[in-house]
């Protein structure tokens, strides 16, 4: 069926009688003639007739009122005024299947998506109305959802129901939790013993001081963006971490954590922008080789800057450090096994805009080095670079890397002259190990 979304055709639309042989040319504007090859006049009217009526339907099934004789001049800006007021959902079956899943109808159509959502709204006012606050079913979600976050944000504060809601916990799925609930600032000892899911738990809380749990910790194995922007968090709750695969954005932005903090991440697997903005002085990270993504562990998110010091005590070797430190005021990364494997991928970004970074202390590195970011690196830090570089000469990999330093830098390696190993200088002391610099 083709598609009619242009006012204006209405008027020639309504006046084809005027100038029959311009017809067929003004009608394969806005019709495909319902798909019929090569169509001819009376398929283009056929078609148009179609839409027009599907289209009065679909408004009178939501509640416009519709005449069945409106032309399109009339119904598509009622179609218009609908959508703007509802964001929604007439014929527009992607949009509602990312809103509703049909009634749980197996190939639902626009017409069950629909009605799975006006019965969604209704289910919605009647529950607010229950809970005291004054909603109708007549209303919108553009209404009625403001109306319900406001509602969960009283009842977490409120003594009457505080207990219901920390007692939830009580089960393995705690996703999304708390999220939201930007005015709650404590919560009573919350009792979450079984839970393992805590994706989300308390996204948003940006008032939120601590959390402490009732009973035995929880021992999460998925800690996505548990406490991300809780801008108010002061400390990091007691939860075992010994069984959490994904950390990814865990504390991004808990921007009032202690300015020294020590953090076990156990077997982690994805630590991925887990400390994203949180402005410590000091963190140290513990990790196994499991740890596959430290990416952009200690990134600034805009003007919320990351840790001043890293370090991260474990071996790196399978870890990628792309974005480590993206746009920080990082100065320092150290640790006791820091190895850069051969997807860790410090290429020109994995400190992008870190003028500030002074001091590291590789073990070992195997692929691809830049540190041409920072023009205050210190002479010490260099030669440490230089010195983890696994030696490639006479492999099938000589030459194949290149570690990349600032002219500051360089200026201070020529400077020392030939106290490299072998009597070399520090530049030959790296092309003698097959790198290019």
């Amino acid at each position: 069926m083709g598609v009619c979304n242009e006012q204006t055709f209405n008027t020639k639309f309504e006046a084809l009688v005027v100038n029959d042989g311009e017809i067929t040319n003004v009608l394969g504007m806005f019709s495909d003639g319902g798909n019929v090859e090569e169509p001819e006049k009376n398929d283009y009217i056929a078609d148009l007739t179609t839409q027009q009526t599907t289209l009065a339907n679909t408004l009178q099934k939501v509640g416009v009122e519709v005449d069945e004789k409106e032309v399109f001049s009339t119904l598509i800006p009622k179609n218009e005024q609908l959508v703007e007021e509802l964001s929604v959902y007439i014929g527009i079956e992607e949009q509602l299947a990312e809103l509703s899943d049909g009634g749980g109808v197996e190939n639902p159509t626009t017409d069950d998506y629909v009605n799975d959502l006006i019965n969604r709204r209704n289910s919605l006012a009647e529950t607010l109305q229950e809970a005291g606050v004054e909603a109708s079913p007549d209303e919108t979600f553009s209404t009625l959802v403001p109306k319900n976050n406001e509602k969960i944000k009283e009842m977490a504060v409120s003594a009457g129901v505080i207990d219901a809601l920390t007692n939830y916990g009580e089960r393995e799925n705690c996703e999304g939790l708390f999220r939201g609930c930007t005015l709650v600032t404590e919560l009573p000892p919350i009792a979450m013993s079984k839970a393992t899911n805590l994706y989300y738990a308390f996204q948003n809380c940006s008032s939120l001081t601590k959390v402490t749990f009732k009973g035995t910790p929880p021992a999460p194995t998925g800690c996505r963006e548990m406490f991300q922007c809780c801008l108010s968090l002061t400390e990091i709750p007691n939860i075992d971490f010994s069984k959490v695969e994904t950390l990814q954005g865990a504390f991004d932005r808990c921007i009032s954590l202690p300015k020294h903090i020590t953090f076990n991440a156990y077997d982690c697997r994805n630590l991925q922008t887990a400390f994203q903005g949180v402005p410590c002085e000091e963190l140290t990270v513990i990790i196994s080789d499991k740890c596959t993504s430290l990416y952009g562990l200690c990134a600034s998110y805009f003007e919320y800057m990351g840790a001043k010091h890293l370090t991260i005590i474990g071996d790196t070797s399978n870890a990628t450090f792309a974005n480590i430190f993206f746009k920080s005021d990082a100065i320092s990364l150290y640790g006791d096994n820091l190895v850069f494997g051969k997807n860790s991928q410090c290429g020109s970004m994995w400190m992008y805009w870190c003028g500030n970074f002074k001091n590291i202390t590789p073990k070992r590195i195997e692929t691809n080095f830049y540190m041409a970011h920072t023009g205050v690196l210190t002479l010490e830090s260099a030669k440490n670079i230089i010195n983890a570089l696994v030696d490639y000469s006479g492999t099938d990999e000589e030459f194949a890397y290149e570690v990349t330093f600032h002219p500051n830098t360089l200026a201070l390696l020529e400077a020392e002259g030939a106290t490299a190993p072998n009597g070399l200088t520090w530049l030959e002391y790296a092309d003698s190990k097959g790198w290019n610099t």
